[in-house]
């Protein structure tokens, strides 16, 4: 007997059915209920009673909505045999919580997947639902999509790309850290100035103090320019004391934080006015020149002239006693009118010596060579001092012993000098000094700026 011919089983493609006349029909009725909804409410906004009224209804209303636009969708799946296997999302949110895992952000793109196992007779293969496992750069899961390089480093430390977003194909450059690097140039040894704006108003303490104000937090190509508008509409304490605090505001509002600005230009301007900063009076100030200093005396403690050698009567005092109870160090002559360090380090630098008459100039120009300014004495965490300083010193004919009169090496951690050599001389004064990524000075073989010399 010949034995019969196994049918051969074909499929046809499979085509969705099912009516969505229905599902339409519920779509426009929802538009018109929402258009009602939204009328209703607009029209009774006036008393709030009714408006809360018709706002709840409006809530009702699209509750409903939502209830009738779940029903169809369900039903217009279930219509699908191709897709009524697939979890709702409802479904899959709930898989995902039970399994632990979660995704980092919407960019990670998670796409529920059944993998096929066999089962333990090894003959039928049946889908199963592993445990969501997160891929990493080692590791592939089939829950998740892998991206395709080029991959960037997540928050949790995990490699992933979003395939809803465009590769870049390009490196970032990792950025410098910030306030290490200054943005003005080296000028050469012969250079009369090194570029800053305090070294222009050295001579108006007030004026250095509003600019100080300005450049927090800004740059100097966006500060400078504001500050000089907001000194030519307002160039004296008086006329900003008595100013318009919206006025200011609006003249310095491309700096941001104008209102905070405001405040502290206009306070500056009204202490100047009625207790100035005098070399007789200094006030405490507390965590300057570092963090925890100035624990003997209280915020705005009122000291003394710190060069009075009358404070104390006989005998040998102890240096450290003296120390501590004339607050040196620890009160400053504007400490009454801020407590900011960048804002004293800067009047240190460019003002004091002047005001305690030390010296005609900030740098102490034609004073003896023993003398020491009061720039030498300051370590800045500001980047753009700390590069003027450190220029100072490069230039400088001052030292601590009258036969050396060459320039020096600083370094604006530790205020440690040593002797400038002479290719650091050479490449100053050639333009061929930069700064690296943590602002460490650079010699180049050419000029930093890339010019021919």
């Amino acid at each position: 007997m010949t034995p019969a011919t196994p049918r051969k089983e074909t499929r046809r493609p499979h085509k969705p059915t099912g009516d969505f006349s229905e599902f339409d029909a519920i779509a426009e009725k929802l538009k018109k209920d929402l258009d009602q909804a939204t009328t209703l409410a607009a029209a009774t906004n006036s008393a709030s009673s009714e408006a809360g009224q018709a706002f709840k209804e409006f809530d009702i209303i699209a509750q409903r909505l939502r209830d009738e636009l779940d029903a169809a969708a369900t039903e217009s799946l279930a219509s699908s045999p191709s897709l009524s296997s697939a979890p709702t999302p409802a479904q899959w949110a709930t898989s995902v919580k039970t399994s632990g895992a979660r995704p980092r952000s919407e960019n990670q793109g998670l796409v529920p997947r059944t993998t096929p196992t066999l089962s333990q007779s090894g003959n039928h293969i049946q889908g199963r639902a592993e445990r969501a496992v997160r891929a990493t750069a080692t590791t592939k899961s089939p829950f998740f999509r892998t991206p395709s390089p080029p991959q960037h480093q997540g928050d949790d430390g995990f490699q992933a790309s979003s395939l809803l977003s465009p590769p870049t194909g390009r490196k970032k450059t990792p950025r410098r850290p910030r306030g290490t690097v200054s943005s003005l140039p080296v000028p050469p040894l012969s250079a009369t100035r090194f570029g800053l704006i305090q070294e222009e108003v050295a001579d108006d303490p007030f004026r250095l103090l509003v600019a100080v104000t300005s450049l927090i937090k800004t740059a100097g190509r966006t500060a400078i320019p504001v500050f000089w508008q907001l000194m030519d509409r307002f160039p004296t304490p008086e006329a900003l004391a008595s100013a318009d605090s919206a006025e200011i505001i609006r003249l310095i509002r491309p700096l941001g934080l104008s209102t905070n600005r405001s405040s502290a230009i206009q306070k500056y301007a009204r202490v100047f006015l009625e207790n100035p900063p005098r070399r007789e009076v200094r006030y405490g100030v507390k965590n300057y020149p570092f963090p925890g200093d100035g624990k003997q005396v209280r915020q705005g403690e009122v000291f003394g002239p710190e060069d009075d050698d009358d404070t104390f009567s006989g005998g040998v005092v102890d240096a450290i006693t003296d120390r501590k109870d004339r607050a040196l160090g620890s009160a400053w002559e504007i400490g009454h009118v801020t407590q900011g360090p960048y804002a004293l380090d800067s009047w240190r630098i460019f003002c004091r010596d002047v005001l305690l008459g030390r010296s005609q100039h900030w740098t102490g120009e034609g004073k003896e060579p023993e003398f020491q300014p009061e720039w030498m004495r300051v370590l800045p965490k500001d980047k753009e001092l700390r590069a003027c300083l450190r220029w100072m010193w490069y230039v400088s004919s001052f030292s601590f012993s009258p036969e050396m009169r060459e320039g020096w090496e600083w370094d604006p951690s530790t205020g440690e000098c040593k002797p400038l050599r002479e290719e650091l001389r050479k490449a100053v004064d050639e333009g061929r000094v930069g700064y690296d990524d943590g602002g460490n000075l650079v010699m180049f073989t050419c000029p930093a700026d890339g010019s021919k010399r």
